[in-house]
């Protein structure tokens, strides 16, 4: 068992493993100024966003936001797409979709500017009639974020 616990330590060793947190902090630095455009067409999921994406960069990334920041992002939803992907017998949608993309504005801690266009999908299905209550739209935009959000950060790193 030991023999198994200093290989596998020894392969992220090799690797050059690197937490993304660590990774980022030579790009981004350790403090962000976060600025989110509201789009008109969606402006509840524009806010929304802008909390989950503060939330994302506090604790995942452990960044601190702040005015006066080493680097700053402007963040723009630029759509949220709901597909329907199954139908039960009486045409009812029963599957759904859920694509957000996104649009970063970063300016770096070194003074480069990058845009970054991110997009996160989520399925989930639905027991109701084939209309969407909000509260599954939030929901769904919530988890397509987090995987837009990790795309952001593997983006900022390569």
């Amino acid at each position: 068992m030991k023999i198994i616990i200093f290989l596998f330590s020894l392969l992220f060793a090799s690797c050059s493993y690197t937490p993304m947190n660590v990774a980022t902090s030579s790009y981004l630095g350790d403090s962000v100024n976060i600025k989110t455009i509201i789009n008109k067409a969606e402006p509840k999921d524009s806010i929304a966003l802008n909390d989950r994406f503060t939330n994302y960069l506090e604790h995942y990334l452990h960044k601190t936001i702040s005015k006066n920041a080493d680097s700053k992002i402007v963040l723009r939803l630029l759509s949220s797409d709901f597909i329907a992907l199954y139908y039960d017998e009486l045409g009812n949608a029963k599957s759904y979709k859920a694509i957000i993309k996104l649009e970063f504005n970063v300016t770096f801690k070194d003074g480069s500017k990058r845009v970054l266009i991110t997009e996160g999908e989520h399925i989930f299905n639905t027991n109701t009639i084939s209309v969407l209550s909000d509260e599954q739209k939030s929901r769904a935009i919530d988890l397509a974020s987090q995987k837009a959000f990790d795309e952001f950060a593997l983006k900022v790193i390569l």
